[in-house]
């Protein structure tokens, strides 16, 4: 029988590249194969950076990490348990 369990961390940044090293740090970026070796432009980099920025209050934005937990357990033989 499957369990899921899910931990929600709430955490804040200063900038988008703390984010992108945090989830770097995780292995959390794109694995695909066919992805796009080709780094974003400048332009498209200072974009996301400001929009970003855009959620800020206080100087952080705030960011929601779902850490789930897998398991599976068996009842035991004759059903009790």
């Amino acid at each position: 029988m499957p369990v899921v369990d899910v931990d929600r961390v709430m955490v804040s940044y200063k900038s988008l590249a703390d984010l992108v090293r945090d989830l770097r740090s995780m292995g959390a970026t794109n694995v695909l194969k066919s992805r796009s070796r080709q780094p974003l432009s400048r332009a498209a980099a200072e974009a996301a950076a400001a929009q970003f920025q855009s959620a800020a209050q206080g100087g952080r934005v705030k960011e929601t990490f779902e850490i789930l937990h897998f398991a599976a357990w068996t009842p035991p033989a004759g059903g009790h348990g």
